[in-house]
Parts: structure tokens; sequence; C-alpha cells
């Protein structure tokens, strides 16, 4: 199921990736689609949603992006190569539900601006 070789790439991915954000959090950057488009992306306050749950906070967490849960399931998608289940209707179904989820939500952002964030 798992290539060890590329496992090892996609998880040291994963940690620089991680720093990243990390960096981006704690000096407070903007989104840059927002910055530059005035719109809410569909990953906007996806960091604040996982602080919150990292604080056991769930409530806020959907009050900060409502697909925060979906996170865990494409790091699987990435990390098994498409592949979690062995049915390719089943993986792709799922996708396609996470896919259909943030259209959703982005177009509810643009129909619904927020002043600030």
């Amino acid at each position: 199921m798992f290539n060890t070789k590329k496992l090892a790439v996609k998880i040291i991915c994963t940690i620089v990736y991680l720093a990243f954000v990390y960096m981006m959090y704690i000096t407070n950057c903007e989104c840059i689609y927002l910055k530059f488009l005035g719109i809410q992306c569909p990953g906007c306050g996806m960091t604040r949603a996982w602080v919150s749950v990292i604080n056991r906070n769930v409530v806020d967490a959907f009050s900060f992006n409502p697909m925060f849960w979906s996170v865990p399931m494409l790091y699987m998608f990435i990390l098994a190569d498409g592949h979690i289940f062995k049915n390719n209707y089943v993986n792709y179904s799922i996708l396609a539900l996470i896919c259909i989820g943030f259209i959703i939500l982005f177009l509810f952002r643009l129909l619904n601006p927020v002043s600030n964030l």
C-alpha cells in the first residue's frame, strides 16, 4: 500500500510544510488570496480551525473553516497515492465529496463576505 521511499519524501515535505504554516501563523500573516482579491479562499481559517481542534474546541473549528475535518482524509490520500480503500469507486467518491464541500464553502463565502476574520 505504501511505497517507503515515496513515503519518506512525503513525510519530510509534510514537516517542511507544517514548519512553514507555523511560521505564517506566529507572524500573523494574511492569506494572499484574501489580501489581493478581498475574498476568502476555501482554506481561509484552516490553521485557526486546527489550533482550535488541538485545544479541544471543535465548535470554534467549524466556525473558522467547516472543512477542517477533510485534512486528515486528504493527507491519507496523498500518503497512499490515492488508494486508501481497495475499491476505487469508494476512493474517488470520498474525494469527490470533499471537493464538492470545498466548492460549496467557496461559493458560500463569495455570497456572504466577512469584513474581518
